[in-house]
């Protein structure tokens, strides 16, 4: 399984939260890299699920991830909207 079928996988899972972060937990596990589409998709759930209290965590794996990912402008649209919508 690869970085592309594990992010189909929690956009699969966007409006549960708690098995998504399984699935997240798992391909981290897994050595799979994650990429921008994987943290947006996980924090776009954390979005709509009104669950912004998990984004510190996903924002902290994104800086130590090897490369570093950096939030780009949907990351940041989807934390605004998050937030604001709390």
């Amino acid at each position: 399984i690869n970085t592309v079928t594990y992010s189909s996988l929690l956009k699969g899972l966007s409006n549960q939260p708690e098995k998504m972060m399984e699935l997240y937990k798992e391909m981290r596990a897994r050595h799979v890299e994650c990429n921008m589409i994987t943290y947006n998709t996980i924090l776009n759930c954390f979005a709509q699920c009104r669950a912004m209290r998990r984004v510190p965590q996903i924002l902290q794996d994104m800086r130590t991830a090897n490369p570093p990912a950096s939030p780009d402008m949907v990351t940041y649209s989807t934390l605004v909207k998050g937030f604001c919508a709390t």
